[in-house]
C-alpha cells in the first residue's frame, strides 16, 4: 500500500498524514509505504505505527519515484497546491504504471469540470490524464476543508469573531481531512471502487452555525462578520496565499454564496464507501475544541 501526498509525493501533509493513520487503524492494518520528499520527515511522524515504512522520492523524479513505487499494489495520489499539480499527478500515475502499481486512488476536488474556476480547471486536466493511461482508478473529489476553521482561532481569541466573504446564512458542505483519509483508506482496500467517483462532504452548515459552535468551544459568545470579497483576498495574500490560489478559494465562495449545487445536495457518497456517516461541523469543532479554548 502506498500513500502520496504533499509534495505530490509527502506523506506528511494533513490528508496524506490522515489516509496514513485511517489506514494503519485498519483491521487487521495493511503494509503501508509512504514516499515523503523528506524520508526523515515521514519517519518520525510515523514513528508510532508499527506498519508503516517510509521511502524517499518524489514526482519531478521520475526515475525516483518508478523505484519507490516497486512492489506497491494500490498507490493514492495527491498534489500540494501548486499551479503545475495538475502535471504533477499525472507524472506521479504514469510512474506508478510503469512501475506495475495495479490500481490508484486519487484526490480531487468537488468543482472538478467547471472550468470557469482553477481549481477546476486543473483537476478536470488531471483525472483526464491519469484516466488515459488506462489503469483502474477511483477518484474522491473533496469540497472545502472544514479544518479551515481552526485558522481563525486567533480572531475568536482576540476579537470574539470570525470572518470571510460568504453570506451568514449560505449552505454549504465541507469535509474534514480525517474523514477525506477514512474514505481513501475505504477506496484503497475495499472491492468494487475501480472507475467510480465518490464527491465526499459533511452535512450542510452555515457560517452563523459556525460561530455558534465554535462560541460553544470557546466559552464565549461568537459572530460571523462579513467581509468584502477584496478584504478576503488581501488576508489570504497576507497570510502567503499566491494571487491565483486566493483567487481560486473565492471562486468557491461565490459558488456557495450562489447556491451552487456543487457545495450542495444531499448525495451521501462517504457513507456508500465507508458504511457510516462523516463527521458533522459541531462534532469536529467539539473534537478540535482546545483549539479555541
Amino acid at each position: 500500500m502506498l500513500t502520496l501526498n504533499g509534495q505530490l509525493v509527502g506523506s506528511t501533509g494533513a490528508v496524506g498524514s490522515a489516509a496514513v493513520k485511517a489506514l494503519a487503524a485498519l483491521t487487521p492494518p495493511p503494509q503501508i509505504l509512504a514516499i515523503a520528499r523528506s524520508a526523515e520527515k515521514a519517519s518520525a511522524a510515523f514513528a508510532d505505527l508499527p506498519t508503516v515504512t517510509v521511502a524517499e522520492g518524489s514526482a519531478t523524479d521520475s526515475r525516483s519515484l518508478r523505484k519507490a513505487l516497486s512492489g506497491v499494489s494500490v498507490a493514492f495520489l495527491n498534489a500540494p497546491p501548486t499551479e503545475d499539480r495538475a502535471e504533477l499527478i499525472i507524472a506521479a500515475a504514469a510512474a506508478a504504471k510503469a512501475a506495475g502499481v495495479a490500481r490508484l486512488v486519487v484526490m480531487s476536488v468537488a468543482t472538478t469540470g467547471y472550468v470557469r474556476t482553477c481549481f477546476g480547471k486543473q483537476f478536470l486536466k488531471a483525472e483526464a490524464g491519469v484516466s488515459s493511461l488506462g489503469l483502474p482508478v477511483t477518484y474522491i473529489r473533496c469540497p472545502l476543508f472544514l479544518d479551515n476553521i481552526l485558522g481563525q482561532a486567533g480572531s475568536v481569541a482576540s476579537d470574539g469573531a470570525l470572518y470571510g466573504p460568504v453570506k451568514p446564512d449560505a449552505p454549504w458542505r465541507g469535509v474534514t481531512t480525517a474523514d477525506v483519509g477514512i474514505a481513501v483508506a475505504a477506496a484503497a482496500t475495499g472491492d468494487g471502487h475501480e472507475g467510480k467517483t465518490y464527491k465526499v462532504m459533511s452535512p450542510p452548515t452555515t457560517w452563523n452555525d459556525i460561530a455558534v459552535a465554535v462560541g460553544s468551544a470557546a466559552g464565549k459568545d461568537v459572530s460571523y462578520v462579513q467581509v468584502p470579497y477584496e478584504a478576503a483576498t488581501e488576508a489570504m495574500l497576507g497570510m502567503g496565499f499566491p494571487a491565483w490560489q486566493a483567487d481560486g478559494v473565492n471562486e468557491l465562495n461565490h459558488l456557495i454564496d450562489s447556491g451552487d449545487p456543487v457545495f450542495g445536495g444531499d448525495d451521501d457518497d462517504f457513507s456508500v464507501l465507508t458504511g457510516h456517516p462523516p463527521r458533522t461541523m459541531e462534532t469536529f469543532v467539539k473534537e478540535n475544541s482546545g483549539v479555541f479554548a
